[in-house]
C-alpha cells in the first residue's frame, strides 16, 4: 500500500539538531522524495488470550497516538489513563500499532482494528521491542541508495530525529532553560510556540535537550563506529550518555568528548533532576530488503525501539531530500 504524504523541504543535518557529520560522507547525496512511509510495531510479547485487558492491533493514518487514545476513550467510555500503548507513532505515516483497553472497541472511518485479543497485562512504553519500516523513495539514482544502505547496514547513527526538536527546531533550547532553572523564560517560549504548559511537555522539552547533547556526542564519534576498550557498551556496541545525576562517563578519549560537551553547555551532572542513562550510538538495520526500479526504490528494515528511520533517510539524501511532514511531538519510534 503506497501512502502519499505531505512534504517539507530541506530536512537534513540542521534538523538533526547537534549533528552535522555523516557515516556515508564519501557517497554524494542522493536526491529523492519520500512517497511512502509505513511503520509496523513489534511488541516484546503478544497478548495471552485471557485477562482483563483487550489488545487491539490498529491501522491508522492522519492521527497521532494520543489522538487515537482519545477516540478510543470516547467510544468505550474508558479513562484515557486506562488505555495503554507501547510506542508513539507519527501522524502522517501509515502505522500499525497495538493498543490495550478495558473494553473492546470497533473500527471507525479514522482507524481500522485488524485483530483484538484479551491479555492479562496492560500495554506500556517498555513493552515495545521495535518497529518494521517500509519506505518508498522516488529517485533517479536507486543504485546510490543501495550503496548507502549497504554501507550503513551494520551501524546506523542512532541520532534523535527532527521529530524530537519540533517544527521550530528549538525544543532543546526550551529544555536548556528548564534544566538551568529558568522556567519563566522557558514558559514564554512555549507560549509563543503554543506548547501546553503541562508536566508532560516540560519533560518533553527537557528530553529534547538531552537528545541534543546526545547528538553532539554521536556527531564526534560518527567517523569511528568500532568498539573501544574505554567505551561503555550495550548489545549494539558503544553508547553515549543521556545525561543525569548518576551518569557514568566512558574512559579515555571517549569520556573526554562526553565531558567536553557537558562543559561547553556550562552545566554539571547535578543540574539534572533524574538519574540518566546511556543509549547506543549506532544500531544495525536488521532484516534489510530492497526492491529498485529505474526511478524508485522500496526499503524494508527493522530498528529497535527509540531509533528513528529518518536517520536512514538522512544518510541517503544528506540535506537535499524532502521528507514526511512529521508531527512535532510524536516520533517515529
Amino acid at each position: 500500500m503506497l501512502i502519499l504524504l505531505t512534504y517539507k523541504t530541506d530536512v537534513g543535518a540542521e534538523k538533526f539538531v547537534g549533528a552535522s557529520k555523516y557515516l556515508s560522507a564519501g557517497i554524494p547525496a542522493v536526491p529523492c522524495i519520500v512517497r511512502g512511509f509505513e511503520v509496523f510495531e513489534v511488541p516484546k510479547f503478544l497478548p495471552t488470550g485471557a485477562g482483563p485487558h483487550v489488545w487491539s492491533l490498529v491501522e491508522k493514518t492522519g492521527l497521532t497516538t494520543p489522538q487515537l487514545v482519545q477516540m478510543v476513550a470516547d467510544q468505550t467510555g474508558a479513562d484515557q489513563r486506562d488505555i495503554g500503548y507501547a510506542g508513539l507513532k507519527d501522524k502522517h505515516a501509515r502505522t500499525v500499532q497495538w493498543l490495550s483497553s478495558p473494553k473492546l472497541f470497533a473500527s471507525t472511518s479514522r482507524y481500522r482494528v485488524i485483530v483484538a485479543k484479551p491479555s492479562r497485562r496492560k500495554l506500556r512504553p517498555g513493552t515495545l521491542h521495535g518497529n518494521w519500516f517500509i519506505i518508498t523513495l522516488e529517485t533517479n539514482e536507486p543504485q546510490k541508495v543501495i550503496d548507502v544502505i549497504k554501507l550503513i547496514e551494520p551501524a546506523v547513527p542512532n541520532l534523535f530525529g527532527p521529530q524530537r526538536f519540533g517544527n521550530r527546531r528549538n525544543n532543546h533550547e526550551i529544555g536548556r532553560l528548564l534544566v538551568n532553572g529558568r522556567k519563566r523564560d522557558a514558559q514564554r517560549k512555549m507560549k509563543h510556540a503554543r506548547i501546553p504548559l503541562t508536566r508532560r511537555f516540560y519533560r518533553f522539552m527537557e528530553d529534547a535537550y538531552l537528545s541534543y547533547l546526545f547528538n553532539r556526542i554521536v556527531n564526534e564519534r560518527i567517523p569511528d563506529v568500532k568498539l573501544h576498550s574505554y567505551d561503555i557498551p550495550s548489545r549494539y556496541g558503544p553508547t553515549a550518555p543521556l545525561f543525569g545525576r548518576k551518569t557514568m562517563f566512558a574512559g579515555g578519549r571517549q569520556g573526554e568528548i562526553e565531558r567536553a560537551v557537558l562543559e561547553a553547555e556550562g552545566i554539571t551532572l547535578s543540574s539534572f533532576r533524574w538519574d540518566g542513562g546511556r543509549r547506543p550510538m549506532f544500531v544495525p538495520l536488521k532484516g534489510l530488503e530492497y526492491r529498485a526500479t529505474s526511478n524508485s526504490i522500496k526499503l524494508k528494515f527493522f530498528l529497535p525501539k527509540g531509533s528513528y528511520a529518518t536517520s536512514v533517510l538522512r544518510e541517503i539524501a544528506k540535506t537535499n531530500f524532502t521528507s514526511p511532514s512529521l508531527s512535532s511531538f510524536c516520533g517515529v519510534a
